[in-house]
C-alpha cells in the first residue's frame, strides 16, 4: 500500500541550549528562566521551553518567521548563517546560580556552546556559577572568597575563578559584591603503602582569578566578557577534609593596571 503525501510541514528551531552546574556537571532545567530577545528591544522577551533531553528550545522568535519555517536540511542551513543579534539571559528562580547574559548570531545549527573567544574547551551545555548563597552540596569541599579591587577599593565584581586540584579544574563567579562560592570533588586521599590514613586528609588548591574592572557594574555580567577576562592573581590555598576553605578578601590588581 502506498501513501500519497500530500503536503510536508516541517519546524526549525533557531536556537536549543542546555545547563550544566559546573560544580557537579549536572544538567539543570527546574527553576531556570531562559529567554531571547533582539538586541536593543529587551522588551521583545520570548521565554525558552524545556523538552524532554533537558534543552530549551525557542519558537515563534521576532523576525524568525521565514527562519522557522523553513526546511531544515543541509540547503537550508548553507544559505541561513548565524546573522540575527540576539541576547540570551538566564535567571535562577530559586537563587541557587548567578544570571548572566549571552550575545549571539541566530539561527544555531546545533546545540549553544561557549564562545569561540573562550580559552576553555567548548561543550554542549553552558556553564551555570553557584551564588555565594548557595547552600553546601553535599559530599564536596566548598571554597568560599571575598574579592577586592586593590587599586579602585571596591569589590572585584563578576571576577571569575579557577580551584585546581590533582584532577579537576572548577570554574566560580563572583557577585556583584566580590563574594564567591565553589564547590569541587574532594581529591583521592594519598595512602602510602603500609601506613594508616591520614586523620586530617589534606590537599593543595591552585587558585587562578580571571578579573577585568567594570564600570558601572552591571547587575547581570556578559557571559563572553566574564569568561574571557585576563587572569590577574594566583595563588594556592590547602583544603582540608570536611572545612569549608574560606579564604580572607583577597586583594586584586586589575589587569593593565600600573604597577
Amino acid at each position: 500500500m502506498s501513501v500519497l503525501i500530500l503536503e510536508e510541514l516541517t519546524i526549525v528551531t533557531p536556537l536549543g541550549v542546555k545547563f550544566r552546574d559546573e560544580s557537579t556537571n549536572a544538567i539543570v532545567s527546574d527553576d531556570l528562566v531562559v529567554t531571547l530577545h533582539p538586541e536593543g528591544a529587551p522588551e521583545r522577551k520570548t521565554r525558552g521551553v524545556i523538552n524532554r533531553s533537558g534543552v530549551f528550545v525557542f519558537r515563534n522568535l521576532p523576525g524568525m518567521r521565514e527562519v522557522e519555517q523553513g526546511a531544515g536540511d543541509e540547503a537550508f542551513w548553507a544559505t541561513h548563517p548565524p546573522q540575527f543579534g540576539f541576547v540570551l539571559e538566564v535567571t535562577d528562580r530559586a537563587a541557587r546560580f548567578l544570571p548572566y547574559a549571552f550575545a549571539l548570531q541566530l539561527p544555531a545549527r546545533r546545540l549553544l556552546t561557549l564562545p569561540t573567544a573562550s580559552p576553555f574547551e567548548p561543550t554542549d551545555a553552558l556553564p551555570l556559577f553557584s551564588a555565594p548563597s548557595r547552600e553546601a552540596v553535599e559530599a564536596m569541599a566548598i571554597i568560599r572568597m571575598e574579592l577586592v579591587d586593590s587599586v579602585n577599593h571596591e569589590p572585584a565584581a563578576w571576577a571569575l575563578v579557577e580551584a585546581t586540584t590533582e584532577r579537576t579544574t572548577t570554574r566560580g563567579l563572583a557577585d556583584e559584591r566580590g563574594r564567591l562560592m565553589i564547590a569541587v570533588p574532594y581529591p583521592p586521599p594519598h595512602i602510602v603503602l603500609g601506613s594508616l590514613p591520614s586523620a586530617d586528609p589534606a590537599w593543595s588548591v591552585d587558585i587562578a582569578i580571571r578579573y577585568a574592572r567594570r564600570a558601572p557594574v552591571p547587575t547581570r555580567p556578559d557571559f563572553e566578557d566574564v569568561l574571557t577576562q585576563p587572569i590577574a592573581s594566583t595563588t594556592t590555598a590547602t583544603l582540608h577534609f570536611g572545612q569549608e576553605l574560606q579564604l580572607a578578601p583577597i586583594p586584586i590588581t586589575p589587569a593593565g593596571s600600573p604597577p
